[in-house]
C-alpha cells in the first residue's frame, strides 16, 4: 500500500509512487501523490513535471504541482530543492491549464519564488548599505 509507504518513510515508498503514478484509474494516481507529497517522499523532479504538465487528471496535476511547491524551501533534506527557474517555468505553463485549481497552484508558486526573490533583494540591499 503506497500510503502506508509513505507514511513510514519506508524505502519501497519511492518505487511504489512511481508504480502508482503508471496506473490508469485517476484515483490510485492522486492517493500515491498525495500520500508521497504529504509524507515528504522524495519523488523524482521530472516525474512531477511529467504529471504537473501532461497527466489528465486535473487533480493529478494539481497535487504534482503542489510537490513542486514543496521543493521551493523544502522542510526536509530527503526532498530536494528545486531550481526556482525551474519552478518559475513549469508554473508559467500550467497558468493556461484548463483547471482553475491547477492555474491557482501556479499562481501561488511564482507569488512564492517573488517573494522569495524580494526578500533576497532585500537582504543584499542592506548588506550592501551596511558596508558604505
Amino acid at each position: 500500500n503506497v500510503e502506508a509507504f509513505a507514511r513510514r518513510g519506508d524505502p519501497q515508498a519511492v518505487p511504489a509512487v512511481l508504480d502508482a503514478l503508471n496506473d490508469e484509474d485517476w484515483r490510485v494516481r492522486g492517493r500515491a501523490l498525495d500520500a508521497a507529497v504529504n509524507a515528504y517522499v522524495a519523488i523524482p523532479e521530472t516525474t512531477l513535471m511529467e504529471h504537473a504538465q501532461s497527466d489528465p487528471w486535473a487533480d493529478v496535476r494539481f497535487l504534482a504541482l503542489t510537490g513542486i511547491a514543496a521543493r521551493i524551501e523544502p522542510a526536509i533534506p530527503q526532498v530536494p530543492a528545486i531550481d526556482p527557474a525551474t519552478a518559475r517555468a513549469l508554473s508559467r505553463l500550467a497558468l493556461s491549464d484548463s483547471s482553475e485549481q491547477v492555474r491557482w497552484q501556479a499562481q501561488q508558486i511564482l507569488d512564492s519564488l517573488d517573494a522569495g526573490r524580494h526578500a533576497n533583494d532585500n537582504g543584499q540591499q542592506q548588506t550592501q548599505s551596511g558596508m558604505l
